[in-house]
């Protein structure tokens, strides 16, 4: 029976790393590194963000850049608010030059210049209301990427603080491993004396092996909630895992 649960729990550990990683479950996985204790005990959070910074991550860097491009677009429609001044000069040397009059077979050279000022009123006003139209995108992927941010940030508090509760889970464990496995030993040399049965004997050995496997189960969760940190930092938690 204990065999069974223990393969059953494999199993579910194997696919909560697959989701956590998106790894097809048709491609090999192979745990790398060594696993028998427990991950490390994170920093504090303002130290797990000053390494990482959230800014940097490339979902809020791209929010962000798109809210400035939109912003330059908008700068760009207000420009068509004002009238356009243009100037222009041009010189002209030809045999004959058809601006002389009468023309004779000389070079001659001529010169003209030209300023022009416009504006319109309707394109200033399309202009204005697109600039407009513009800058309330712009506000709105601000605050998207504010907001993206700020999900970051918590996901991360929120990974570091399953990772400590796992990690309590560990010790927890450890304990009643210890306490299971001390109990199967004086079980075990009462037995000998014959002041216990062999019933007794082989509960005894049964609740230390269950310990010993919620050990385990904790050491899992531990490893798994130390991924989900590193994939809320940013980091890739691949490197638990040989490449494939």
């Amino acid at each position: 029976r204990l065999v069974a649960l223990a393969e059953g729990r494999a199993v579910v550990a194997e696919a909560n790393l697959r989701d956590l990683l998106e790894i097809p479950a048709d491609e090999p996985l192979m745990l790398a590194g060594n696993f028998d204790g427990a991950p490390p005990v994170p920093a504090d959070v303002e130290s797990l963000l000053a390494g990482k910074p959230v800014a940097q991550r490339p979902d809020v860097a791209a929010a962000r850049a798109r809210a400035e491009a939109t912003e330059a677009r908008a700068a760009a429609d207000r420009t068509r608010l004002y009238p356009a001044l243009n100037l222009s000069f041009n010189v002209d040397e030809a045999r004959p030059n058809q601006r002389i009059f009468p023309q004779t077979e000389e070079f001659v050279a001529t010169w003209d210049a030209s300023v022009v000022l416009s504006w319109s009123l309707d394109g200033a006003l399309i202009s204005d209301a697109r600039a407009d139209q513009q800058a309330a995108a712009a506000q709105e992927q601000r605050l998207a990427a504010r907001d993206l941010s700020l999900a970051l940030e918590r996901a991360v508090r929120q990974a570091r603080v399953g990772v400590l509760s796992a990690l309590a889970g560990v010790e927890a464990q450890r304990l009643a491993a210890a306490s299971a496995a001390e109990r199967a030993r004086l079980v075990g040399e009462r037995r000998k004396a014959g002041v216990a049965t062999e019933t007794d004997r082989l509960d005894a050995e049964s609740a230390e092996l269950s310990a010993r496997l919620g050990l385990v189960d904790a050491l899992v969760d531990a490893w798994l909630a130390h991924a989900r940190l590193r994939r809320a930092l940013g980091q890739t938690p691949d490197a638990l895992v040989d490449a494939h």
